[in-house]
């Protein structure tokens, strides 16, 4: 039975994020899985919740905050980044490098959604 290990998260820099993110699969590198996946994720995104002016996006398992790069960058949208480990979020906060972000730990939305 496999376990959380959290120690997985623990990172060097921005590409060792990106390759605990996204892992070279069937001859493709991490870097082109980026460059190719990121947009069709972010199009499928846009489809399914028809995003839409200063929406207010919840990037659940946000990592380094990719997806929600790319949709700040296409929209006026305001994106919470929640993700577990601390070392994601904090190179999801210079990754993104928006007023338009803001990366959370789940119990920090917790109790920000138990005081509203």
């Amino acid at each position: 039975m496999a376990t959380y290990n959290p120690d997985v998260f623990e990172l060097h820099d921005l590409e060792h994020a990106k390759s605990i993110i996204l892992t070279d699969e069937a001859q493709v590198s991490t870097h082109e899985r980026w460059i190719s996946e990121t947009p069709y994720l972010l199009a499928q995104l846009q489809q399914w919740c028809q995003i839409e002016g200063a929406a207010q996006v919840l990037d659940f398992g946000c990592g380094i905050g990719r997806v929600s790069k790319a949709l700040i960058e296409q929209s006026s949208a305001f994106a919470w980044g929640v993700d577990g480990s601390q070392a994601m979020r904090a190179h999801a906060v210079s990754h993104v490098n928006s007023a338009r972000f803001a990366a959370l730990s789940p119990q920090l939305l917790d109790a920000a959604t138990l005081a509203g």
